[in-house]
């Protein structure tokens, strides 16, 4: 199943891996490796998306993705 992100992202179920919300996201250990220099880039953003093939930030909230994901 194909699902839409946000912002022409579409990326398949089967490779999410984890949606957080960029609070949590900026608490973790992933955000403090990789991405201090994204901050112009999550303002935007409301939730972030790991998958197999990487990391995706989206501007839709994370309940709005997992609703898309699972049909909750």
């Amino acid at each position: 199943m194909l699902i839409d992100i946000g912002e022409g992202i579409i990326i398949r179920k089967c490779d999410m891996i984890f949606i957080l919300d960029k609070q949590v996201y900026q608490s973790s250990f992933v955000y403090n490796q990789h991405d201090r220099e994204l901050n112009d880039i999550l303002k935007q953003t409301k939730s972030v998306v790991i998958t197999n093939n990487g990391v995706y930030y989206s501007a839709l909230a994370p309940q709005t993705i997992k609703k898309r994901a699972y049909g909750l």
